[in-house]
């Protein structure tokens, strides 16, 4: 079982599409230990904390494409959850919170954000308000670039849109990237970002600007049926480093 790297919490990459929305839904069960979700038996010793929602109930919806707008309408929605201690449920009936505060708990580690009398926390800084932070990484990616053009990139794991990209990336280019996170790689407000964001280095392997780019745009263009013109900008999509 994989898990993001960034979280607290174990939290499995199974759970991509809950944390992309920040909507955690009925039935869901999260541990703060890898173990507890191979063998219960075994794993119930190390556990500390687990959390079982109990509300919004589940739905079917289709993910929007505007991450920032997604987040940020479902941040402060109520969850409803049962805590539990050493496997003891915590108090009487169900701890009501907001979904941003249980993502916060579930990032940073601390219980007490769960309660809503606490100031309420802040959503993270999500992959679209980071490509103006590209360039805070020239440092880190051309000593990796090695004398070669570099592409950079801000990679959310959590993100449909952005995994099928960085797979086609894969494919097209003929190499695996180099993966940093966000402190690693010079990001100046590391902590304010989102757990499931890494920034993505993709080494031109000495080919010219000329062929990079082209090889890039295969994968980072897609223009409407309606398209007139070539709107293409690299900028869009990350950032092109040169020695």
């Amino acid at each position: 079982m994989e898990f993001f790297s960034g979280f607290s919490w174990a939290i499995p990459t199974a759970f991509a599409d809950a944390v992309f929305q920040c909507r955690f839904e009925e039935g869901d069960v999260l541990y703060d230990s890898k173990e507890a979700y191979d063998d219960w038996g075994k794993a119930k010793e190390q556990i500390t904390n687990s959390i079982q929602i109990r509300h919004p109930s589940k739905v079917v919806a289709s993910l929007s494409s505007n991450e920032k707008s997604v987040l940020s309408r479902n941040w402060d929605t109520e969850v409803r959850l049962d805590l539990y201690e050493n496997a003891n449920k915590v108090g009487q009936g169900q701890i009501h919170t907001t979904q941003g505060r249980l993502f916060t708990l579930l990032w940073k580690g601390d219980l007490n954000v769960l309660d809503t009398n606490t100031v309420n926390p802040k959503p993270p800084v999500i992959a679209s308000q980071l490509k103006n932070a590209l360039k805070e990484v020239e440092k880190k990616a051309l000593k990796i670039a090695d004398s070669s053009l570099i592409f950079a990139m801000v990679y959310d794991s959590a993100s449909s849109l952005l995994r099928e990209k960085y797979k086609d990336l894969i494919n097209q280019l003929g190499h695996q990237p180099t993966h940093l996170m966000p402190e690693k790689a010079g990001l100046k407000d590391w902590k304010k970002i989102s757990p499931t964001i890494e920034i993505v280095l993709f080494p031109s392997k000495n080919k010219s600007r000329e062929k990079f780019g082209e090889e890039l745009k295969k994968v980072l263009y897609k223009p409407t049926k309606e398209s007139t013109k070539d709107n293409f900008s690299i900028k869009r999509h990350g950032h092109i480093f040169t020695p």
